[in-house]
């Protein structure tokens, strides 16, 4: 039986949004980040059509 370590979680601040934040900004979020699976390609909420765009 093999053994499994965990590697350790990539620091927020390798994410661009995190890291443009103001210091007290992200301090203030840190406690409530969870690291998510994104895979390649994945969407996380598409654009709902404007009414503009409904009536063409």
């Amino acid at each position: 039986m093999s053994k499994t370590v965990d590697a350790p979680a990539p620091d927020p601040r390798l994410n661009q949004i995190l890291a443009a934040l103001p210091e007290a900004d992200y301090e203030r979020l840190l406690p409530d980040l969870q690291l998510v699976d994104m895979p390649r390609g994945w969407t996380m909420s598409e654009a709902k059509p404007t009414a503009s765009a409904a009536r063409s």
